[in-house]
């Protein structure tokens, strides 16, 4: 027994040390062997294989904890089993290592075949942009803010002589284009000279090192008025920031500093700034860009022009108005019209540049269908569930902004519901990049060929995007045939009881039924010890034993709820449904179940408070303990009169200030 334990320790060292392997790689290396790539895949694959099996040992012993058996009273057959897997683990990392090894012995040797290498593609200081489609009215509100922000910075009189707009946005959305315009020669100098008679400098530079830069910039530059336009700026440390600061004092006033950016992070550290948000074309605007490159001018004859009528329309439709990708389609109809790969590619540097982490909660975001609609805690709780995220963080939209800043996730602010939960989805190109990057990691072991979609781990999630054909797949089978799943989603209108065979996925963290005939949960579902969320909005009763899963975070459910016994000992709990309060059926339990559960979050219902029952010590609900509690709803059952004291029971009612009056 003692040597299978050291076994599982030294497994979950091994499992702990190569992803940080795995995380240092995703966020510092830049690999462009096909090998090294294969390594790095077959390595992730073998430390989700590990994790299944030290769950499988952690779970028997927990299971043993709650039946009251011994830890030596764990079968024989169980113990044979798991020191064989263990055993199995260790012989695989051993193997993916000495595999390592034979590949630094044969550095020099031609790989063979190669994955795209991705650079990013310059631009150059001017273009010809004679006609630019439905930029007009963001040319006109640029032109304002960067003549509003000099007038403001006079009448503050700050130190600064230069102001600074950055233009943010999807790649691809037009944002170069739009500085190329010199927001430019013809736009904003024609203006500004208005207001003076200086005149503009203007000195475009391709030079790399900054340090160069910075004494070039200062020898034709100091004491001058210049607009300098900084396209496709990457870096998101303030340090940058700080060495572009000599800009901000390095013209006389009215200079101008214009910066192009897909990401909101970089807006933030140049402070202080004027952040501009560059959407898509609408579908007139896009549809005028395709038809002036694709159609006019061009020698296709009549029936070919009708031809590209009908694919551009369907073009516009698909890539929603980004002018990038609707300028590269004449080009690629002309040579391949099957062939994507290059539209992806001008996407692929915004991926490469993100952390390890946010990679891998983007690439998760693709396994679900375009257009669905996340909401941001579910998103959240999602990934957590996964592994990406080891627990939820403090800023529980840490991650969502992440994605979002960086033209990842579009916030849809009209679906976002009474309570202030945010709403996002993937851009539909942003969709198939993540689509791209998984079929071509799977690939490389030639795994899931064929599959409509692809999972980062295959087999940790069920949703009818993943398998198309549900009615395939069993639930009563279900964990047959997906035995380390981690996230599942049932959608069945029919379904009127769960399975006791639900009890059987152990990995399970993440439940959502879509399910309305369904009412109540089967006692199985309080073996699975490792579920955060349950989440059923016709859900009306919870298992009698669901104390025992102390990893709960989330319960769920658009219905009244009973206050079930014991819930006082899921300290994890964040979210609740709207309960039912019991002062007398000793079916179910009272507010006494609630007062240590410091970490809710969110909104808390109570239906059938009692004046009496909420006057007691020992029941008071602790409220000034939640500080996570934004929203708070009470209601009283009025039994008749009564002598207890409102204000006491008020008192025993407070809430922490950090609740939100509506």
């Amino acid at each position: 027994m003692n040597t299978m334990k050291q076994d599982k320790e030294r497994l979950d060292y091994r499992c702990k040390r190569f992803n940080a392997v795995l995380n240092d790689a995703e966020d510092n290396w830049e690999i462009y062997k096909i090998s090294t790539k294969r390594w790095l895949h077959r390595l992730k694959l073998c430390i989700s294989d590990a994790e299944n099996v030290i769950e499988e040992y952690n779970y028997e012993y927990i299971q043993a904890k709650e039946d009251t058996r011994s830890i030596t009273s764990i079968s024989d057959s169980f113990s044979s089993y798991i020191s064989d897997k263990l055993k199995e683990m260790h012989n695989k990392f051993e193997e993916i290592l000495e595999e390592r090894r034979e590949n630094y012995e044969h550095m020099d040797e031609e790989d063979g075949s190669k994955l795209p290498q991705y650079v990013r593609l310059l631009s150059s200081p001017l273009s010809d942009q004679s006609i630019i489609y439905g930029r007009d009215d963001d040319l006109k509100k640029i032109v304002e803010i960067l003549i509003d922000s000099h007038q403001q910075r006079q009448e503050e009189e700050e130190d600064y002589t230069t102001s600074i707009i950055v233009l943010v946005g999807i790649g691809g959305v037009g944002k170069t284009t739009l500085a190329q315009t010199k927001i430019t020669k013809d736009t904003l100098v024609s203006t500004s000279t208005k207001k003076s008679s200086e005149e503009w400098e203007e000195k475009p530079s391709n030079l790399t090192v900054f340090s160069v830069i910075q004494e070039k910039l200062l020898d034709e530059w100091e004491g001058k008025k210049f607009l300098l336009v900084l396209d496709d700026v990457w870096n998101e440390i303030h340090e940058f920031s700080d060495m572009l600061g000599f800009l901000r004092t390095l013209g006389v006033q009215g200079s101008k500093i214009v910066v192009t950016t897909r990401s909101k992070v970089v807006a933030n550290t140049m402070n202080p700034s004027v952040p501009y948000n560059l959407v898509a074309l609408n579908s007139d605007d896009a549809w005028k860009l395709f038809r002036s490159r694709a159609i006019f001018g061009s020698s296709f004859d009549y029936e070919k022009q009708l031809l590209l009528e009908d694919i551009g329309k369907k073009i516009v439709e698909k890539y929603k108005g980004l002018p990038l990708i609707i300028k590269m389609w004449k080009e690629m109809m002309e040579h391949n019209p099957m062939d994507e790969n290059e539209i992806l590619e001008c996407l692929r540097l915004s991926y490469t540049n993100l952390s390890a982490k946010l990679k891998r909660c983007f690439l998760y975001c693709s396994i679900y269908p375009k257009d669905h609609v996340f909401v941001g805690d579910e998103l959240i709780r999602l990934w957590v569930a996964q592994g990406i995220l080891r627990d939820e963080p403090e800023d529980e939209y840490i991650y969502v902004n992440g994605l979002l800043y960086r033209t990842f996730l579009e916030k849809h602010e009209q679906l976002d519901d009474n309570w202030g939960k945010s709403k996002y989805t993937l851009h539909d190109i942003m969709h198939d990049l993540a689509h791209k990057i998984l079929e071509e990691e799977h690939s490389l072991l030639s795994e899931n060929k064929g599959n409509a979609r692809f999972e980062p781990i295959h087999g940790r999630t069920f949703h009818r995007s993943l398998y198309p054909q549900p009615k395939d797949i069993k639930i009563e089978r279900l964990h047959t045939h997906l035995k380390h799943l981690r996230n599942l989603t049932w959608a069945d209108e029919t379904l009127v009881y769960l399975p006791d065979s639900i009890g059987e996925l152990i990995h399970l963290r993440y439940l959502c039924l879509d399910t309305p005939s369904l009412v109540s949960l089967p006692e199985s579902v309080c073996r699975l010890y490792n579920l955060r969320t349950i989440q059923c909005d016709s859900l009306k009763e919870l298992p009698i034993n669901v104390r025992i899963l102390r990893e709960l975070r989330h319960i769920i459910s658009s219905k009244y709820i009973h206050l079930s016994i014991g819930l006082a000992k899921l300290i994890h709990l964040q979210t609740l449904p709207k309960l039912k309060v019991s002062s007398e059926d000793k079916e179910y339990s009272g507010l006494e179940e609630l007062k240590n559960l410091s970490m809710l979050r969110g909104s808390l219902v109570l239906q059938g408070l009692v004046n009496e029952y909420v006057n007691e010590e020992d029941k008071m609900l602790k409220l000034y303990q939640k500080p996570d509690l934004r929203h708070l709803e009470l209601t009283w059952f009025y039994s008749g009169e009564n002598q207890t004291s409102r204000v006491d029971v008020l008192n025993n009612l407070k809430p922490h200030f950090n609740l939100v009056l509506n």
